[in-house]
């Protein structure tokens, strides 16, 4: 409890008397303020939780939109970042659209979708474009942010020949989002998968969700199609 002291004033020869106490009344009741304000615990902000879809979206598509959003929900996420690919690993000897128009096309998906945002973190890095070296560039930049990536259930029987996929475990939780004919893995068989010994720690969560049979390699197809039927017409 903080007791101010209020004087009546004093004039004559004790008045500079009285000032002096009356300042040093002022400088024991800062003292008292600052106290009890430096004994006040501080609100830490929560950390937010942040998806991140790697691809390399050529094209997107509703099926990459119906999965970011059903993974916001159910996993909790604050946002979900698309993170175009600029050289993806496993693809090195096929053509892919440019990044510039890849990114472009996905800020037009998602255009009105506060909740998304295309991140082109993968644009001027060099070399390959690795799940791992992503997700310790982003925990780098956002240290008071928690990751968790998606991916399909199609890419569980490859993740072990990821590149550093253990720190890819450490850095960030998978949603798994069920794909037509693809099983899902539980905990253990992660584990196994990666040869990982049972004390080592597996954040997984399954995402349930209707099922979008929707592959980019099948629009281009379509897409390949139509312009040699236009050509020959």
């Amino acid at each position: 409890m903080i007791v101010v002291y209020v004087s009546r004033p004093v004039h004559g020869p004790f008045a500079a008397i009285q000032r002096a106490r009356n300042v040093n009344h002022c400088c024991i009741l800062s003292i008292c303020n600052w106290q009890f304000l430096t004994h006040i615990p501080m609100a830490h902000p929560a950390k937010s939780r942040i998806g991140i879809f790697g691809g390399t979206f050529d094209p997107v598509h509703m099926g990459h939109l119906i999965m970011a959003e059903q993974c916001r929900e159910a996993g909790q996420l604050d946002q979900v970042w698309f993170i175009p690919a600029a050289r993806p690993p496993h693809k090195q000897d096929r053509p892919l659209t440019p990044f510039a128009q890849r990114a472009e096309m996905l800020a037009l998906a998602i255009a009105g979708m506060p909740a998304f945002r295309v991140e082109e973190l993968e644009k001027d890095r060099p070399g390959p474009s690795y799940t791992a070296d992503t997700l310790e560039e982003l925990t780098r930049r956002h240290p008071q942010t928690t990751f968790a990536l998606l991916l399909g259930s199609d890419c569980l029987p490859d993740l072990p020949g990821w590149h550093r996929p253990e720190r890819i475990l450490e850095l960030a939780e998978l949603l798994i989002f069920a794909r037509p004919d693809w099983p899902l893995l539980n905990e253990d068989e992660m584990r196994a998968s990666l040869r990982l010994s049972r004390q080592a720690s597996i954040r997984l969560r399954v995402i349930h969700a209707p099922l979008i049979n929707i592959a980019s390699r099948d629009l281009r197809q379509r897409a390949a199609w139509r312009r040699n039927s236009i050509k020959e017409a």
